[in-house]
């Protein structure tokens, strides 16, 4: 993998449907150092990403299977370009921010202003755009003055059939990762664990450090990650400061509700607090208060009210997807004609070019 990415965990494949089709792709940073060019800016080698060269192999796979609909998620926003090759219904999947978020930065003006007509581009020509965040969908149908889907991110049940450690002492889990601590400065939550004062672990997963009273367990397998979650008495999550990264949903959020263990939020977002509400309690971004919270939930001052979060579960999200499709299907069909019988007045590949 290219030697920019953060991460990489293989156990995550053998969660990947059965049908898979693997293709070859162009990607310059297999070849190239990744650029440095300054926080959040994009490397110059391709655009919109480095993961351009892969499209053409994507569509020729997606002319041949000629798929009823097309979902198309990014990051990377470059997927979105096949859209515009193919027949079928086609939504347009937002996990983050594009233009309205960090991924917007590039090295170049021209290169910022040409992302946000591809991105006016794709959200006029799809079928249907979906998001995971409110606050996207609300600035995003501000911005372009079209209906946008909100549909969250979610839980994988199977994940949690694994038996919980068993820790002697009162246990905190937090878990970071390289990207975050670009927008989240975990010292404020080290510290505050620290004046907390009570007799506890302290782990620390997805990230490398040293510290005094806590154990940095590196990256973990996504399943360990979860194994920790379940064996820990408190459990510290943190929302991103910097304005254009209150898009971003983490699904550590879900993961966490679906724990049913405490939750110290740190710097809260009031929508994100919201959904989780009667599992969480919030906290101001300071040392200081965030031992105190942390030692009232110690003694028991604080009462948590549980609830198994079934809405959050991907079968649950699927079915949401579902019913999205179905509804995009009816509206697209004629003559109550479906899958390979779609009209092809109405079903014809977009124009990327206007006029």
């Amino acid at each position: 993998h290219p030697p920019h990415y953060t991460a990489y965990d293989p156990s995550l494949l053998k969660e990947a449907p059965r049908h898979v089709i693997r293709t070859p792709s162009f990607d310059p940073l297999h070849f190239l150092p990744a650029f440095r060019g300054g926080r959040g800016r994009r490397d110059f080698v391709s655009f919109p990403d480095n993961k351009t060269g892969w499209i053409p192999f994507a569509v020729k796979w997606i002319r041949k299977i000629n798929p009823d609909v097309l979902v198309t998620s990014g990051p990377p926003f470059s997927v979105h370009l096949a859209g515009f090759f193919t027949p079928s219904l086609w939504i347009a999947e937002f996990r983050d921010a594009w233009t309205l978020g960090h991924f917007g930065k590039y090295a170049f003006s021209w290169e910022e202003r040409l992302a946000e007509k591809i991105e006016r581009k794709i959200v006029e020509s799809a079928d249907a755009c979906v998001v995971v965040s409110p606050h996207l969908k609300r600035d995003m149908e501000r911005k372009y003055r079209k209906k946008i889907y909100c549909i969250p991110g979610g839980y994988d049940e199977e994940d949690f059939q694994v038996e919980p450690l068993k820790f002697k002492e009162f246990t905190i889990f937090y878990m970071g990762s390289t990207s975050e601590k670009r927008y989240m400065d975990e010292e404020i939550v080290f510290e505050g664990v620290k004046r907390s004062k009570i007799p506890a672990r302290f782990l620390v997963a997805g990230m490398e450090g040293k510290g005094e009273g806590i154990e940095f367990l590196g990256y973990i397998p996504h399943k360990d990650a979860i194994r920790y979650m379940l064996s820990s008495d408190l459990l510290i999550f943190t929302s991103q400061t910097e304005r254009k990264m209150k898009y971003v949903v983490s699904l550590k959020i879900y993961e966490f509700m679906r724990s049913q263990k405490p939750i110290l939020y740190v710097c809260p977002d009031e929508e994100l607090l919201e959904i989780m509400k009667g599992h969480a309690i919030p906290v101001e971004s300071d040392p200081e208060k965030i031992g105190e919270k942390i030692r009232e939930i110690y003694h028991g001052k604080h009462r948590f009210s549980f609830k198994h979060p079934k809405n959050y579960s991907w079968e649950n999200v699927a079915e949401k997807y579902l019913e999205l499709m179905k509804k995009l299907l009816h509206t697209k069909t004629k003559g109550g004609k479906k899958g390979k019988g779609y009209d092809k007045e109405v079903f014809k590949p977009r124009r990327l070019t206007s006029g």
